[in-house]
C-alpha cells in the first residue's frame, strides 16, 4: 500500500473517497484498516507499507511491529501554535511534488500585529504604541 510519507506515524488521515484527490493517507491510517481486515505490517519502504495475513504473520518472526519499529519517517512535519497566536512549523518544510520551500511566515493566520496572548497587557517588542 502506498502511503503519504509526509505524515508522522503519530498521524491519522485518510484521504476522502474521491478519485480526484491526489492527498495520500497515513502509515496509521492503513496500519488501523488492515488490522481491521486481518493483516499485519512486515515491512516498509518510504512510501509503501507491506502486509500479510495474521495466520502467515509468525513465519516472519518479527518481535515488534508496531509502526514507529517498522518505520522511520524521513519527511514529515511538526506544527505548533504559541500562546499569541503564532504558528512554528518545524521538519521537512517543503512541498515534495511542487518542489517549493515553505517558510515560517507561511504557516501565519494571523497578521504579526494580532500575534499576541488575548490577555496579555505587554505589547511584543517592535509594536506600535498606538495600535
Amino acid at each position: 500500500m502506498e502511503f503519504n510519507p509526509t505524515a508522522s506515524n503519530e498521524l491519522y488521515f485518510v484521504q476522502d473517497p474521491d478519485p480526484a484527490l491526489n492527498q495520500g493517507s497515513s502509515l496509521l491510517a492503513f496500519v488501523d484498516l488492515a488490522k481491521s481486515k486481518g493483516y499485519e505490517l512486515v515491512a516498509t519502504t518510504t512510501t509503501n507499507a507491506f502486509f500479510v495475513v495474521a495466520e502467515e504473520y509468525v513465519q516472519f518472526r518479527i518481535d515488534d511491529n508496531s509502526i514507529d519499529a517498522m518505520h522511520e519517517v524521513y519527511m514529515d512535519m511538526q506544527i505548533c501554535q504559541g500562546y499569541d497566536g503564532s504558528i512554528h512549523a518545524a521538519g521537512h518544510l517543503w512541498l515534495n511534488w511542487h518542489q517549493v520551500p515553505l517558510a515560517q511566515e507561511d504557516f501565519q493566520m494571523l497578521p504579526s500585529g494580532l500575534r499576541r496572548f488575548p490577555d496579555s497587557t505587554c505589547r511584543p517588542s517592535g509594536s506600535d504604541e498606538s495600535d
